[in-house]
């Protein structure tokens, strides 16, 4: 038997004339190139940020343990006097002076 195809918009077949597959068995579409790509560096992009995140906590730890081992930092405290301020700088000039 011959099928006429109709004329016009999504004319092909006719709604009886579908073929079937077998059940269970599904038709596999080809990924698209732009979609693997995308999906690629989606992945690549997840990676590196858990990458880096790995590493800054490794630093942070790293850095945590110099900073307990060196102890308290010796931080001096400025002058309560402008005159104490005034020599402390005068000193320091006249050293740097001589090292000229």
């Amino acid at each position: 038997m011959l099928v006429k195809k109709q004329a016009g918009k999504g004319g092909g077949r006719q709604p009886g004339s579908e073929d079937r597959s077998p059940a269970g068995q599904r038709c596999v579409r080809p990924v698209s190139p732009c979609a693997a790509l995308a999906t690629l560096l989606s992945v690549v992009a997840v990676m590196s940020c858990v990458y880096l995140g790995v590493k800054t906590n490794d630093l942070q730890a790293r850095i945590a343990a110099l900073e307990s081992a060196k102890g308290d930092p010796s931080i001096r405290v400025l002058p309560e006097c402008v005159d104490q301020l005034k020599a402390m700088v005068q000193e320091k000039v006249e050293r740097l002076l001589a090292q000229v």
